[in-house]
């Protein structure tokens, strides 16, 4: 009867066991496979991490030793190449701030800008978007 009683209990906390590991197992699942949002919309503390992504800065952009923070904003009118001022150079991390001229913390390389009287203007997933001091 003891006997009987032993293997039951070993038997219940063996499920137990087996049972956490597997709910632990789909929760990490579910955790490397979200994904941020692209919606820009909650960027509005420059130079803070974007709420709801951790580790993540607001968009900012250095030109002229200058840095320029993303305000979601987007230019009405399409400059012409002429019009340039410049291109982004070289990259950093998302969750990094740029030091050097003509460097931005989010994947524009080679992406075309123009300096604006209070501004400076990004042409960014096909569209101008508009960063400020």
């Amino acid at each position: 009867m003891i006997k009987r009683r032993k293997q039951i209990l070993v038997l219940f906390l063996l499920a137990v066991v087996l049972l956490s590991s597997v709910a632990c197992r789909k929760s990490n699942k579910a955790q490397e496979t979200e994904k941020p949002s692209n919606d820009n919309s909650s960027i509005s503390d420059f130079g803070k991490t974007i709420p709801g992504i951790p580790n993540v800065l607001t968009p900012m952009i250095v030109v002229d030793n200058i840095v320029y923070y993303w305000t979601g904003e987007e230019l009405t009118e399409t400059p012409s190449e002429k019009e340039y001022s410049g291109y982004i150079e070289s990259i950093v991390p998302e969750n990094r701030r740029p030091t050097k001229n003509n460097e931005a913390n989010l994947p524009c390389l080679n992406a075309p800008y123009v300096v604006l009287n209070d501004g400076v203007a990004l042409f960014y997933n096909q569209k101008w978007f508009i960063f400020q001091k």
